[in-house]
């Protein structure tokens, strides 16, 4: 079972989770936060409780196959077990008086079923958006999803949606201002894709902008476009002069001011 704003970035997840050899089992799902989707600690009322087990798994300080009390929005049920039958999110369990959430349902109906929950952290498997406050629309919920895309391509390969589902309609706009524009170093293609897939998810309509090359300019260049360094003018957090490549940025943004 995985949620839709879940995104699963190992390609051999499924097959580490059935070697497990688990009923239930989850891939621990990364956040930009201390949320994931287990649970260490369960109150007797069936909430969500705070233990000290829960951050050194979270943060892979200890890795493996842990028992918890919880997991949710993504994991694993072996069906060919038998006590899976017993799984249940709707109706509750004829002896449940917790709160009608549908996870905790379900942990009930494990925990009756004596059916042990297991989360995995051996590896990095996916990621998932932080949950919303009660007063979040639903448009809150696909900027957070859009915000967990942007955060997951940083370091990863692209997220792409399913071959087998039409690609979703993007339709750039520059936001109401006159011009939009992205200022990158030919030499480095690899951030230009990365920054035009991240402008195109957030559907922002842009100029590219060829930025000046520091590293490229020398001492004649410096001087032939008249730019000459304030006497005695020092870094305040590095107490050094400006490098060439902080003149290449300042001489990008002084050409677009230009224009």
């Amino acid at each position: 079972m995985i949620d839709c704003d879940n995104i699963l970035v190992n390609r051999n997840i499924l097959w580490k989770l059935i070697k497990e050899n688990k009923t239930i089992v989850a891939p621990m799902m990364e956040s930009r936060a201390a949320y994931s989707n287990f649970w260490c600690g369960m109150s007797s009322q069936g909430y969500y409780k705070r233990t000290p087990a829960y951050i050194p798994i979270r943060k892979q300080v200890r890795k493996g196959c842990f028992a918890v009390p919880m997991v949710h929005s993504t994991f694993l049920v072996d069906l060919r077990k038998e006590a899976s039958r017993l799984l249940a999110f709707h109706p509750p369990h004829p002896d449940y008086t917790w709160a009608f959430d549908d996870i905790i349902v379900f942990a009930f109906s494990a925990r009756m079923a004596e059916i042990q929950m297991f989360v995995c952290n051996k590896e990095t498997y996916g990621h998932l958006p932080v949950p919303l406050r009660s007063h979040g629309t639903l448009q809150d919920e696909a900027d957070s999803f859009i915000h967990t895309v942007l955060e997951v391509n940083v370091r990863n390969p692209p997220v792409e949606p399913s071959r087998h589902l039409p690609k979703p309609v993007k339709n750039q706009a520059k936001l109401g201002f006159d011009e939009v524009f992205m200022i990158n170093l030919k030499r480095r293609a690899d951030r230009r894709e990365r920054m035009l897939r991240a402008l195109r998810e957030q559907e922002i309509e842009c100029k590219i902008i060829p930025a000046v090359d520091g590293k490229a300019m020398n001492t004649s260049d410096i001087q032939a476009m008249g730019i000459a360094m304030l006497p005695g003018y020092s870094d305040p957090y590095h107490g050094r002069s400006l490098t060439k490549g902080e003149l290449g940025c300042f001489l990008s943004h002084y050409n677009i001011w230009k224009e």
